[in-house]
C-alpha cells in the first residue's frame, strides 16, 4: 500500500517548477529540520545515501528562510489554542498570515482546520 504523502509527489514538483519564477517560496528556519529529521526518522526512511542526495538537493531549492517575530509568534500561540493544532503546524501559518500568502500544506486535517483563516491551501489542489 502507498503512502499518502506519496500521492502529493506530482503536486508538490508542480508547485517546485513554479519557484522563483511565478512565486517564492517561504518557510520558518525549523523547516530545515524538519526535513532533515522526515528524511532520518520518518516512516518511509531511505537508504542513507538516497537521503543525503535528497536533503543536499533540498538546500539547492532556494527557498526563502524567515524568522518568527514576536507578533507572528503570539498570533501562532492564539492558533494554536483556537484550532488546536501544534504551535509549530500554527506558526508555520501565522508567518504566511505575517507575509499576506497562502500556507500550502498536503496535511488534509490542517488545512480543514485553519480553512477559516483565509491563508491555507491543500497541496493536492492545483497550483496557479
Amino acid at each position: 500500500m502507498a503512502d499518502a504523502a506519496e500521492n502529493d509527489v506530482p503536486a508538490a514538483k508542480a508547485l517546485l517548477s513554479g519557484h522563483g519564477d511565478r512565486w517564492r517560496l517561504h518557510v520558518p528556519p525549523l523547516f530545515f529540520f524538519e526535513v532533515g529529521n522526515i528524511l532520518a526518522c520518518g516512516r518511509m526512511r531511505p537508504e542513507p545515501d538516497v537521503a543525503r542526495q535528497a536533503l543536499a538537493q533540498f538546500f539547492k531549492l532556494g527557498l526563502v528562510t524567515v524568522p518568527l517575530g514576536h507578533a507572528p509568534a503570539a498570533r501562532a500561540f492564539d492558533l494554536s489554542r483556537e484550532l488546536a493544532v501544534s504551535f509549530y503546524d500554527a506558526s508555520t501559518l501565522a508567518l504566511a498570515e505575517s507575509l499576506g500568502c497562502d500556507f500550502v500544506t498536503a496535511d488534509a486535517r490542517f488545512a480543514r482546520k485553519a480553512a477559516g483563516t483565509g491563508h491555507v491551501r491543500l497541496l493536492a489542489d492545483r497550483i496557479t
